[in-house]
């Protein structure tokens, strides 16, 4: 009777673990559907995947906070909202092909050109933080808190922390 009543228990939870996760489908990684970030809660709003060259470089979660998000708008709203309203919100990188630090140093120049991120003396300080090689399975999670601070950390490990609205933006 024990035994069972174990069984159950471990069913359960394995059960319930199943339902607490998204998975982005062309990689099969698995992001948890809730993270507790930055003093509150965020929840998964979406999966993807970045590719170049037709190489799978790395699956993204992104979170936000739940109670702060319109509910009726179309994904162009979602994403100007995502893009410009001061809520908590997160991003997590889960890498599946190695990227060296100068291949991500270089993506990361790509991305603040893209998004016209014009701070140098911030650029070259954050190039410097970003000198990092990332290897397939690691994470790379930044975090943006409602008052314009951008934190991020590698695998668990602060990178640090900046307080630029514009940088949490780009």
């Amino acid at each position: 009777m024990r035994t069972g009543m174990v069984l159950v228990l471990v069913c359960a939870a394995l059960l319930g673990a199943a339902t607490d996760v998204v998975k982005e489908p062309s990689t099969g990684v698995a992001f948890p559907a809730m993270l507790e970030v930055g003093g509150g809660k965020v929840v998964c709003t979406g999966v993807d995947v970045r590719t170049k060259y037709l190489f799978k470089i790395y699956a993204v979660g992104h979170y936000g906070d739940s109670g702060a998000w319109p509910e009726d708008d179309g994904a162009e709203e979602l994403l100007r909202y995502w893009m410009n309203e001061p809520v908590l919100k997160a991003f997590s990188l889960r890498f599946t092909y190695n990227v060296d630090k100068d291949q991500f140093r270089t993506a990361w120049e790509e991305g603040l050109d893209k998004a016209r991120y014009n701070n140098k003396a911030l650029r070259d300080a954050l190039g410097e933080v970003f000198r990092i090689d990332l290897p397939k399975g690691d994470e790379l999670r930044f975090v943006a808190h409602r008052d314009g601070t951008l934190f991020a950390e590698h695998n668990g490990k602060s990178l640090g922390s900046w307080k630029d609205p514009e940088l949490v933006k780009a």
